[in-house]
């Protein structure tokens, strides 16, 4: 099974520190620093894609926050069936077979990053496939499968 990671600002401001500030004071990230940082918050990223972010951020084709979304992508979310089903019935406090708009609310604002009440009206949005106003286990397997 799969492991989240979870990175705090700390770790980002240590990270930005650690090479526009180094002792080079060029502002170049290299490999090796880029290598070193994903290891330090255990994220497994081919050296492949490494070398690519960091060509990309060199030239200016991206910036910092970019960089960032980019590794966010690496993250590998564990979806396995039993998960899947496990995660569905916890969130279905009512046992309805549904998630309620109120049900997912509930779910959303228990996490350390919530999101906003608007970015939670939008999530649901994407989950309702039908329209019907209920997440049943289909809509819920396919948005985290996405």
């Amino acid at each position: 099974m799969e492991h989240r990671i979870s990175v705090t600002e700390k770790e980002i401001g240590d990270f930005r520190i650690a090479f526009y500030d180094d002792d080079r004071g060029d502002g170049i990230l290299t490999v090796e620093l880029l290598e070193s940082w994903c290891r330090n918050i255990e994220l497994d990223v081919k050296k492949s894609k490494l070398k690519s972010l960091c060509t990309q951020f060199n030239n200016k084709s991206i910036d910092f926050k970019r960089l960032l979304e980019l590794l966010a992508q690496e993250v590998k979310v564990d979806t396995s069936d039993e998960l899947l089903k496990v995660s569905f019935e916890a969130f279905d406090e009512d046992k309805s077979g549904q998630l309620s708009h109120d049900e997912i609310r509930s779910m959303l604002t228990g996490l350390e990053n919530r999101p906003t009440d608007r970015e939670i009206e939008e999530m649901i949005r994407m989950m309702d496939q039908d329209g019907d106003g209920q997440i049943d286990y289909d809509e819920f397997v396919s948005f985290m499968r996405q």
